[in-house]
Order: structure tokens, then sequence, then C-alpha cells
């Protein structure tokens, strides 16, 4: 038992028994024999209470260390294959420590109590004491990594509060930095895809597109080399590039210095090449991260392009997205959205058309244009709207004195008890679901439409029957 360990189980008591002495020979001075004798008659039996409660301490304590050295002793030399070291958890104190323990830290026995964390920089007890058997964090001492581990020591039948603890390190730097690097060379799928290339081509000669083509493969290829990624190209105007997981962080921290750089690329009508980089990892295979990137390029294209995605199993992070969204609207694609949104309207037994909380004047817009369109094909219509709480007082008042929308506007609880299962729901100005009017009507009802012009958010609504968004263009 070291010098630490024996201080700890018998602790100094000589000034209090010195002090108890001077009262005894101040008595016998004073010729108070009958005082003198009970004060000396106290002295001893305190001073052997003392020594047994002292020995029994002693004897217990090493029984728990001895106990605990045995558990970990399994080699036929008996000696343990790590560091271990016992600590008493009332005030981080070093107590005990086995061969292994010392040859690392270079710890002696000293005078002076030592601490843990005075032994090990950066290591605390917080965890042990609030139960926990590993050290949340990895320890890291003379360019070596370590796990901790640790148990608490039964008290027995030890009153006096004392709470002890065996720690244990496990050596596992190798093991480490081969998890590290499997992380950072974990695959990456990326998809560059040119938003505007039907622009930046449209009209043009075949040997102006070339000499344009050529422009924009040498700027996307020198942006994959500077990250040793493998670039392929699937269609005119879309790339595949695999990149390992190490050069996202300097990806990220250059903004995505292709979406500047293919701004310089223009057509002779002067229009400048953007590009959206959509980024799938942490899935289970390469087929998941393709997955990922698909949908952020979706969703970049849904925010305007121009912008860099990253998708993850949870969640999306964006990047750039400053040029303003440039008109894409086609007389075919409006023609393919109203017929499909008619053959819904005709479908359903009811429509509900509802926006944002707070609605608008864009909101209002809307869902009085749909009313008219419901109208049109027989279909009963109710707009979802708080009349009490929104920002188009004077246009709801003006519409709900006109006799087609007098009985249009209902609250949220009574479209609920309205609704059946084939209603149909039309949210506009809004594709977030936590931002509708009535989030259980959008919950409750199963065939959604949603018109919108706001960028795509990453809490959008999911899987709506027809989704119309133009970025350029009002709700209304």
């Amino acid at each position: 038992m070291n010098k630490t360990l024996r201080r700890l189980t018998q602790p100094s008591m000589a000034a209090y028994f010195f002090v108890m002495a001077l009262f005894c020979i101040a008595a016998l001075i004073l010729r108070q024999y009958y005082l003198a004798l009970g004060e000396t008659v106290a002295l001893l039996f305190l001073l052997t209470c003392y020594r047994l409660a002292a020995r029994r301490r002693r004897r217990a304590l090493t029984e728990y260390v001895q106990t605990s050295n045995e558990m970990l002793q399994r080699s036929s030399s008996g000696e343990v294959p790590f560091p271990v070291a016992l600590v008493q958890l009332n005030d981080d104190e070093l107590v005990w420590y086995n061969k292994r323990f010392a040859e690392l830290t270079q710890v002696r026995d000293t005078l002076s109590a030592q601490t843990i964390s005075e032994v090990l920089p950066g290591l605390t007890m917080e965890w042990l004491t609030a139960g926990k058997t590993e050290c949340p964090e990895e320890l890291r001492y003379r360019d070596r990594r370590f796990r901790v581990t640790g148990s608490l020591l039964p008290n027995g039948e030890d009153k006096s509060g004392l709470m002890l603890g065996m720690i244990y390190l496990q050596d596992l730097t190798e093991l480490l930095q081969v998890r590290d690097e499997y992380i950072r060379s974990r695959p990456m799928v990326s998809i560059v895809l040119v938003d505007n290339y039907d622009e930046l081509t449209n009209n043009l000669p075949d040997a102006t597109i070339s000499a344009l083509n050529a422009e924009i493969n040498t700027k996307i290829n020198e942006w994959a080399d500077c990250y040793a990624g493998l670039l392929r190209k699937l269609e005119r105007n879309r790339f595949l590039l695999l990149f390992e997981a190490k050069y996202l962080a300097g990806m990220a921290e250059a903004k995505f210095s292709l979406l500047e750089t293919m701004r310089t690329v223009t057509n002779p009508a002067g229009i400048a090449a953007t590009v959206s980089i959509g980024i799938g990892k942490d899935g289970v295979d390469f087929r998941e991260d393709y997955d990922f990137a698909a949908l952020s390029i979706e969703m970049a294209l849904s925010r305007g392009g121009d912008q860099a995605v990253i998708k993850d199993r949870y969640d999306f992070t964006f990047f750039g997205g400053r040029n303003k969204t440039t008109e894409r609207r086609t007389k075919v694609k409006s023609r393919v959205m109203a017929s499909s949104l008619s053959e819904l309207i005709a479908q359903s037994s009811r429509v509900f058309i509802m926006g944002h909380k707070m609605a608008d004047l864009d909101a209002v817009g809307a869902a009085a244009g749909l009313c008219c369109l419901c109208r049109k094909k027989g279909k009963k219509v109710s707009v979802v709207i708080d009349l009490e709480a929104n920002a188009a007082e004077a246009l709801l008042a003006l519409l709900r004195g006109m006799p087609e929308y007098a009985d249009c506007f209902l609250s949220g609880q009574e479209a609920l008890l309205a609704a059946d299962s084939k209603s149909l729901l039309i949210v506009v100005d809004t594709n977030r679901p936590d931002q509708v009017e009535c989030k259980p009507l959008l919950e409750s009802i199963r065939r959604v439409v949603v018109i919108d012009h706001h960028r795509r958010a990453a809490d959008y609504i999911e899987q709506p029957v027809l989704n119309l968004h133009e970025p350029f263009a009002s709700s209304a």
C-alpha cells in the first residue's frame, strides 16, 4: 500500500489527542485528581476506538483493492496488461495504480496528494460519479488515444462516505486511426447539373454549342480534379461525380467555388451559365447516396437553382442560391398542369383550399382563383382560413360581400368535420407543413395539391399528387 493510501486509511488525529492529554496534565497540576482520572480514561478509550476503526478501515480498503486487482489479473504472470488506477471520487484524488499506469504517466509516490486531472490532463471523473461506465470522450495523451472505462467499488459497511472508483485505460490509437481513415475515405455521390443549358444553347449553331460545351466541361473537370474526384458525363447537362468524404469540408469552406466559376461561361447573347450541385452522404450504399443526391438536385431546382445542396439521412444543407431566378414557364407546362388539376377536381367529392397562417393577399387571391375554377367544374369548394387572424381583411370583406363567396370560408375544425375520403386539398402560397392554416386537415386528407412560388424548404409537404412550383411568379 503506497503512502497516499496509508494516509487515507489512517487520517491524522494526533492534534486532538495531544490537546486531550494537555487537559489531563492541567487537571493534575490543579490537583483535580478525579477529573484527571476521568479524562485519562476517556482519552485511552477514544484512542483504542480510533486504532480499531483505523485498522478496520485499512483492512476493508485493502480488500477492495485486492478484489478489483484479482478480477483483472488473468495472465499467468499476474500482471494487468493495461493501465489501471484507483481514484477517490470525492476529490478525484489518485489512490492506487498499477505498473502499466506508472509507466504510461511517469507518476511517482509523493507526500502531497495528486488528482487524476494533474496526472492525466483533460480527464475528469464526473461521468463515473454520474453512474456511467465509460467516459463519453476519448482521452488523448502523449500522441496516444485511449478509451476510458470504470466502475464504482462497493463501500461495504464503511459509513465514512468515501467513494472509490477503478478506471481502466485501453489504448485504441491504431483502431481509432483506422476508423477515422474509413470515415474520411467513404465515397460521396454528387450530381452536377447545368441549370439553364437549354437557354444557353437555344438557337445557336452547332459549332458554337460545341465550343460552349467544351468550356463547361473544362470548368467542371478542373473543379473535380481539385478534389481527386471521378467525373463522368451522364447527359448533355448532367454529370456524376464521386469523391471521398474528406474533401467535403474543403468544398463547403470554399462555398462550392464551381458556382461562381461557372458564371464566367457565357453564350454569345451574354447569358451566364449556372449549375446546381446535389450531394448525397451517409447512405448505406452507393444507391442510397445517389438517391440522396437526386433529391438534393430536385431541392436545388425547386429553390431556383444555382446552389449546392447536401442531403444526409436526416436533413438538407444549402449553399449559394444568390442569383435571381429566371422565368422558365411555358404554355405546354401550363396546359399540362391545368389539365391535371381539372381532372383531380372532377374526381373529388369536395375541394378544400388552404393557405398559410396569417393569410396575406397572395394566399387569398390564389384561393379565390381556385374557387372560380372549382365552380366551373361544378364542385363544392371551401376556403380554410382564420377570419380573425389574417393579413387580408379588406380583400376578405370584399369577397364575403359577393354571393358566390359568401359561404366559402370555413375554420380548420369545420373543414375537418366536413372532409371525407374523396376530398381534395389544395395548399397555396406555402410548401411547408408547419406553416399551413390547419395542419391536422393536411394530415387527414390523402390527396393534396401544392401551388407555391417560395423556395422549397427542407421540411416541404411530402408526396403531393400534384406540385406546381413557379419561383418567379406569385401564387395568385
